[in-house]
C-alpha cells in the first residue's frame, strides 16, 4: 500500500513535534509557572560547580594515581577560575564529602557525601 503525504499530515506531524519539544524544554527549567526563583538558580549553579570539581578530581586521579585532598589542589591546572566553596574529597574513592568556606547563598547548604567503597557524592540542597 502506498501512502500519500499530504499537507495536513505534515502539519499534524509538525504540531506534535512542537508540542513534544515544549514539554521537554519546559521540564528542564528551574522556573515554575513563569516565576523566577533565584534560590533554584543558585542551587543549580552550586551543583554544577560540584560536578565540575568531581570531573576535575577524576582527571587529577587519572594523571597522578591519587585523589586530591581538596578542590584547592585542582585550581590552576584542572579548574580555571574561582570556586565558591572548597570541597573535601575522599582520599580512597574520590567522593565529594563536604564543602567549606562557601560564598553560596545561605538558603542552600551542602549535604555531606558518604566515604568508602559504597559511598556517594554530597550535593547542594535547599535549607
Amino acid at each position: 500500500m502506498v501512502r500519500r503525504i499530504t499537507s495536513l499530515s505534515i502539519l499534524t506531524c509538525l504540531a506534535l513535534m512542537l508540542f513534544a519539544l515544549s514539554v521537554v524544554v519546559g521540564g528542564c527549567s528551574s522556573q515554575s509557572n513563569g516565576v523566577h526563583d533565584p534560590i533554584e538558580d543558585a542551587l543549580s549553579a552550586a551543583n554544577s560547580e560540584a560536578n565540575s570539581v568531581k570531573t576535575a578530581a577524576i582527571a587529577f586521579c587519572a594523571d597522578r594515581g591519587v585523589w586530591p585532598e581538596t578542590s584547592s589542589n585542582l585550581t590552576g591546572t584542572y579548574i580555571v577560575g574561582t570556586l565558591k566553596a572548597v570541597y573535601d574529597i575522599d582520599d580512597d574513592y574520590g567522593w565529594l564529602l563536604s564543602a567549606t568556606n562557601s560564598t553560596w547563598p545561605d538558603a542552600i547548604t551542602f549535604l555531606p557525601g558518604v566515604p568508602g567503597p559504597d559511598g556517594q557524592d554530597g550535593c547542594w540542597v535547599r535549607r
